[in-house]
């Protein structure tokens, strides 16, 4: 447990949500990085020279900090190290400025254990994993010998020269094998070795090296053979299932609305085809009422299952959807397996949320749950969306990006529960130290929190769209006003760029 509180800690531990929904107890309201583990005492200050009684060993280059009235933190020196462990007392001394207030009795922190460090880096991060392959190594006198590896199904079999007499000094079936065990750094390693000499055979050193490296780089080269055959046979497989790319004129549009007078703003464009309902704040009989508006109105319409969807979610759900047809919009894996099982004869799309960003997600999702409908990650950027061929894809191109989902409320954490207080909505926002605000929704019915990115996000009016072969355009809507949820839809309709303060997310930069 020490070298995991040496690693990182905020301060100690706790049971995370294992045994509760979430708490003020689970956070660090103090110290937002790393915390250390108690090191020692400061034992006296005199203008500046402080010794320190220490009760843990020091490495050189360990980092410690000590937290008085003031904060001071400094690299332990080899000399310093070295005096430390000739020292009686236990005493390490250093430097500070004497306008610190770093009193007796302050404790002293230790936020970076080197040796720890070290040891990690050379047992986990340096040493490479290798393949674990069998082989098979046959040399007889007069014939050609040859090594078989193989790895998961892949053989390949290298042949060296045809074995000679030996005149003097036979090869050994041991000698063989010990050559053939020292694999180095190469890609493999043998589990299991089978080695058959037969006769006084002379097989040089380097004879047996040379026909183990062929081994190895054939198999590899055989393996990748069959991974990009595989690969190819699934992705035309899979794509042979799939609707042709929509045109231009026939791209869907989608809006995402959070409460009434966006939905009611919505509902004045005719060019609007398909209405998804995410009004997590309300209760679900509401959001069911927002539903059939929109179903009225002659739109195709979803409503948004929450974020975070756990036991107490879904009973919730469970108990109050109604036994009629609904089209659902699912954010994870859970609510696509409890979406199949309750409700498996509904039509239901996933979010970005469930990360798709290659062809092979979508095979999996459309394998385990029929899904031929996707939502691509925001994560990618113009070029890899192109790769990845997103003609059965929707794509988001305005919204106000989320950057976290959590059950810890803000408000409750800080200034005490609000349960329902819809006045409060947008009202709640983080300020980073730049002064950049991040507004915060609540889900009071699931008491889960949403905070939103500064900016929103938006690539209205930018040239690529027109590149993209995608299924539908959403645009998604969360805190904004009826009148802006207008400006947005006109803009995207007259194709302009929206005027303002917007970001592009990862479009054109990519994750940095």
């Amino acid at each position: 447990m020490n070298k995991a509180r040496e690693l990182y800690n905020r301060g100690g531990f706790s049971a995370g949500y294992y045994l509760q929904y979430h708490g003020k107890d689970m956070m660090s309201t103090n110290r937002p990085n790393h915390s250390g583990i108690k090191v020692g005492t400061v034992s006296d200050n005199s203008s500046g020279r402080i010794s320190i009684r220490v009760t843990e060993e020091l490495n050189p280059q360990d980092v410690l900090e000590i937290r008085g009235a003031d904060t001071f933190e400094f690299t332990v020196g080899a000399e310093g190290a070295e005096n430390l462990r000739r020292s009686k007392d236990r005493l390490y001394e250093v430097n500070a400025s004497k306008t610190l207030k770093l009193a007796k009795g302050s404790e002293v922190f230790r936020t970076k254990n080197t040796q720890l460090y070290n040891s990690l880096e050379e047992r986990y991060l340096k040493k490479e994993a290798k393949g674990g392959i069998s082989g098979i190594f046959y040399g007889k006198v007069g014939e050609t010998s040859y090594l078989s590896v193989s790895f998961e199904g892949t053989s390949f079999t290298a042949y060296g020269d045809t074995v000679q007499e030996a005149s003097s000094r036979p090869m050994t079936e041991e000698a063989v094998r010990e050559v053939l065990l020292k694999t180095g750094e190469a890609e493999f390693d043998f589990e299991s070795l089978t080695v058959s000499v037969t006769g006084n055979a002379f097989i040089p050193v380097g004879a047996i090296k040379k026909i183990r490296r062929d081994a190895f780089a054939g198999l590899i080269e055989e393996i990748l053979k069959a991974k990009g055959r595989k690969a190819a046979e699934e992705s035309h497989s899979f794509r042979e299932t799939q609707n042709p790319a929509p045109k231009a004129d026939e791209r869907e549009l989608i809006v995402s609305v959070t409460d009434d007078a966006q939905l009611d703003e919505v509902l004045t464009f005719d060019e609007i085809d398909c209405v998804y309902i995410d009004a997590q704040e309300i209760k679900i009989s509401e959001q069911l009422e927002m539903y059939r508006k929109a179903e009225a109105a002659g739109k195709k319409t979803f409503l948004v299952l929450p974020r975070i969807f756990r036991l107490k979610e879904r009973e919730r759900y469970e108990r109050e959807l109604p036994e009629e047809s609904i089209r659902f919009v699912a954010n994870s894996i859970d609510e696509l397996e409890f979406l199949r099982e309750k409700h498996k004869d509904c039509e239901y799309r996933i979010s970005e949320a469930v990360y798709v960003t290659n062809s092979m997600a979508k095979k999996t999702l459309y394998d385990r749950f029929g899904i031929d409908r996707y939502t691509v990650s925001l994560e990618l950027n113009f070029r890899e969306l192109k790769e990845m061929e997103t003609d059965d894809c929707d794509f988001i191109i305005y919204e106000r990006t989320k950057v976290m989902h959590t059950a810890q409320c803000l408000c409750d954490n800080n200034i005490g529960c609000r349960k329902n207080h819809l006045s409060d909505r947008g009202a709640l926002v983080l300020k980073d130290g730049t002064g950049a605000e991040f507004p915060v929704r609540t889900n009071c019915p699931s008491c889960i929190n949403t905070i939103y990115n500064s900016k929103v996000y938006s690539l209205i009016g930018c040239r690529e769209l027109d590149e993209m072969e995608v299924r539908g355009h959403i645009i998604s809507f969360t805190l904004e006003e009826r009148n802006e949820v207008k400006r947005v839809l006109e803009a995207y309709f007259s194709g302009e760029m929206l005027k303002g303060d917007y970001t592009r997310g990862h479009f054109r930069r990519g994750v940095e």
